[in-house]
């Protein structure tokens, strides 16, 4: 069998489930350790039969009990690299590389940086990598840590991974705060995928507020003179994250800014009349 009649048969096996057809390819690119473009090239290239078999017994996993394809293939990528993915740690979403994007493109290098639940830690990573950053990233859970340490020592990343319960264990200022914390509501609905995923890394009290809130009211003990918050958050917190800064920190204000699905996504927290200095 050839790589072109394999996906074919992965293309057939998730629209019969009603799954996404790009499902298919992403377990095939995980599983040949191969990008897409690679699979293009050697479409017309032998697979043995054992490896078929493997596809198409992950691809039952994945169309009938819905296991996420980045745990089958036990990896995602994440703003241009190969991060180790597994039921201990969250899977990086689009919307979180699209945030990182954000950070990378508009902010000014040579940052100081407290990420706060790093998880598989790509977002602590991307940015020591991309603009050099020194990054201090915590999680509560040891589990997530390795994974974590895993992905810096793969990427050739240098972030200091610390064990905290958010500003538990954090004693230093910092010019960013950034997190995508919990914030799934236990009344939410969520994809059946979800359910593999960590709870501890999923859901928050308070109609998904509880970490925004502490996040948010305890930053100011560990941000710098002019440093500011970024987090992402449901679509339904912007509102409630720009009460809860004009009650609390008065002297702070709050843009809220869209994902791509022009949902509001983003909340970046900074001084009035604070003013970064622009790289040269």
């Amino acid at each position: 069998m050839i790589i072109r009649e394999l996906l074919q048969l992965g293309y057939e096996k998730t629209q019969e489930f009603n799954k996404e057809p790009t499902a298919a390819k992403l377990l095939l690119s995980g599983l040949l350790e191969m990008s897409y473009s690679d699979i293009f090239i050697n479409y017309d290239k032998e697979i043995t039969d054992e490896k078929a078999e493997d596809y198409l017994e992950l691809l039952d996993f994945h169309v009938l009990e819905n296991v996420p394809i980045q745990y089958l293939i036990g990896s995602t990528n994440f703003y241009g690299r190969r991060f180790t993915v597994d039921e201990r740690v969250l899977i990086p979403r689009p919307e979180t590389e699209y945030l990182v994007d954000k950070v990378v493109k508009k902010l000014p290098n040579d940052l100081k940086v407290l990420e706060i639940g790093t998880g598989s830690g790509c977002i602590g990573v991307t940015l020591n990598l991309e603009k050099k950053y020194e990054v201090d990233a915590t999680d509560i859970c040891e589990d997530a840590l390795a994974v974590a340490e895993s992905n810096m020592k793969m990427n050739e990343a240098n972030i200091n991974l610390i064990k905290s319960d958010l500003y538990e264990n954090i004693t230093e200022k910092y010019d960013l705060i950034i997190s995508n914390p919990p914030y799934v509501s236990e009344t939410d609905e969520v994809a059946e995928s979800v359910y593999f995923e960590p709870e501890i890394a999923l859901y928050s009290d308070y109609y998904g507020t509880l970490h925004i809130s502490v996040i948010i009211l305890g930053a100011t003990k560990h941000l710098n003179q002019d440093g500011m918050i970024i987090l992402e958050h449901g679509y339904k917190h912007g509102l409630f994250i720009k009460r809860l800064v004009s009650n609390f920190l008065p002297e702070y204000r709050v843009f809220t800014l869209k994902d791509l699905q022009g949902k509001d996504r983003y909340s970046v927290i900074r001084k009035r009349g604070s003013v970064w200095k622009k790289d040269k």
